[in-house]
């Protein structure tokens, strides 16, 4: 689950999650290493993590932050890996990530979401898309090429020297190739090619990465109805899950990575609490994967290559599994059927943790 410091504790006595993420942000210079003393923020972390024994997640979104506000994501990606001076402060800021690592038990870090994807759309092969790794030279040394394929052994070497302890990881964006497939409703065989195209990409890296996630959504369905004045289509159908599982299986079998969900929303369909309005917003995710007597559903994504989840709000007033909105137990009117009290003071009603609990209590389903 996603969790701020000082939330390891009680998260570990939940017995809802073996894992817990936190973002690392704000663009080179101005991100993460300024909210404390250098590393320190990591290095707390890192060891609240441990002491309650979860693993330590980091999702690392620097270089999209660090460009111009006023251009488009894409060009803001391309115009930060171009830069040789803002290439030598990431990878400065880099080494000091992995130095504060270097003392836990396993770490993983989640490198740059979105990123990979922009570069997939601007490029269908990495050695096509320019780095400035020339800035980089005096943090990890020369001979890497002036390519995303460079960088990305650059990152995977400068972790070997420092830090091994810590896992990293790609991140696959099923946008990457400028299509959604479950958006588009693509047929299966049309799935497979853009599954193709997105192994394709990062097997042209040549980066070994330890494992891939790739993400759901990053807000609810309903958030994105009631915010975003999206129809129907901000919700994921049976078909749609079966195009994502086939999505994630091609890619997973075309590049032996082993696959995480990231950032899945914590909405649900069930519980009054969930109406849709500000942290209270429904999507059907959690019932899908944690609600199925069957646990089919569950199985196609184990069978698929995926070896974990990881739940959180990519936004404010998506829901949340915490009472972030302050409100208490709340039971506001069902809007659609959702008739459930509140077991909980959660803004999804207690609902995720409910079914986290029973899930565990079940024991978790093996990986082959």
């Amino acid at each position: 689950m996603a969790d701020r410091p000082g939330g390891a504790a009680q998260l570990a006595a939940d017995g809802v999650a073996s894992a817990r993420y936190q973002y690392l942000s704000g663009g080179v210079g101005q991100g993460w290493t300024t909210w404390s003393n250098g590393g320190d923020f990591v290095r707390n972390y890192v060891h609240e993590s441990d002491s309650a024994g979860l693993v330590p997640v980091f999702t690392y979104y620097m270089l999209v932050q660090s460009a111009p506000d006023a251009l488009a994501e894409r060009d803001r990606l391309l115009m930060a890996l171009g830069d040789p001076g803002l290439m030598e402060g990431y990878f400065r800021e880099l080494e000091e990530f992995f130095r504060a690592s270097a003392a836990s038990s396993t770490v993983v870090l989640h490198l740059e979401p979105d990123a990979w994807g922009f570069a997939q759309q601007a490029a269908g092969d990495a050695s096509d898309v320019r780095v400035a790794m020339e800035g980089a030279r005096d943090v990890v040394g020369g001979g890497y090429q002036e390519t995303l394929a460079g960088f990305a052994r650059a990152v995977l070497d400068l972790r070997d020297r420092l830090a091994p302890n810590v896992q990293v990881a790609y991140h696959l964006s099923h946008w990457g190739s400028g299509e959604d497939p479950m958006r588009s409703n693509a047929s299966m065989s049309h799935v497979d090619a853009l599954a193709g195209a997105a192994g394709a990409f990062y097997r042209s890296l040549g980066a070994p990465f330890d494992l891939t996630f790739t993400d759901i959504a990053d807000r609810d369905s309903g958030f994105y109805q009631h915010v975003y004045g999206m129809g129907d289509e901000a919700w994921w159908d049976e078909q749609d899950f079966a195009r994502h599982v086939r999505y994630v299986d091609g890619f997973a079998r075309a590049t032996g990575q082993p696959v995480v969900l990231w950032q899945i929303p914590y909405g649900n369909t069930r519980m009054r609490a969930v109406d849709n309005t500000w942290n209270h917003f429904q999507d059907n995710r959690v019932e899908w994967l944690l609600d199925d007597p069957s646990g089919a559903n569950l199985r196609a994504y184990r069978d698929a290559g995926v070896i974990a989840l990881l739940f959180g709000r990519g936004a404010d007033g998506a829901t949340d599994a915490s009472d972030a909105n302050g409100d208490g137990a709340t039971d506001p009117p069902a809007v659609n059927g959702n008739a459930r009290t509140s077991l909980s003071a959660d803004d999804d009603g207690g609902f995720f943790r409910d079914r986290a609990r029973a899930y565990y209590r079940l024991g978790p389903l093996p990986l082959p």
